[in-house]
């Protein structure tokens, strides 16, 4: 005997948090686009943001979930010896935004750090960041670029390729 159970829908018993998710399943992808064609470029060694041409905002159905944050761009550097760095600022439920990335031993404060010892430089990036949330506060991911070196200019080029940034939710 063969049998056969057809489903159209499954829905929680009173909220998302009642589902159970298997680990490791990705329970929503939020992509963004810039879309303004400017370049985001910094002249000074305090980080400048992209504003919301540079921001995926996501809110996650688990408290206890991995967001996982890519953003992919083009790196523009224009000095003779500068070091370009990226990194993603968040912001919880409308707060200010903090970096993501602590300063580690080397007293870096970015994601990602390019060293152009001349001339002009121009190279696709990808930025990739995760963490384990403990709450369903909505976050919003925000690319943000500096340089180390005061006077010398880096940015994103927009203009070029536009900047794509995802957040993705993985279930724990």
């Amino acid at each position: 005997m063969t049998s056969r159970l057809l489903v159209d829908k499954i829905e929680g018993k009173s909220t998302s948090g009642t589902i159970q998710m298997p680990s490791g399943h990705v329970v929503q992808v939020i992509t963004a686009t810039s879309g303004d064609g400017s370049a985001i470029t910094a002249t000074t060694t305090t980080w400048v943001s992209g504003g919301a041409e540079s921001e995926v905002s996501i809110t996650p159905k688990f408290n206890n979930s991995k967001i996982l944050v890519m953003c992919d761009f083009n790196a523009d550097h224009k000095a003779t010896d500068n070091r370009a760095m990226y990194s993603f600022f968040k912001s919880v439920n409308g707060g200010s935004y903090a970096n993501v990335q602590s300063a580690n031993a080397g007293g870096r404060d970015s994601l990602v750090r390019i060293h152009d010892l001349g001339g002009r430089l121009l190279v696709n990036q990808t930025m990739i960041f995760h963490e384990t949330v403990n709450s369903t506060d909505n976050l919003k991911y925000r690319a943000y670029v500096r340089s180390e070196v005061a006077s010398e200019s880096i940015g994103i080029r927009n203009d070029l390729t536009p900047l794509q940034i995802i957040a993705m939710e993985i279930a724990q």
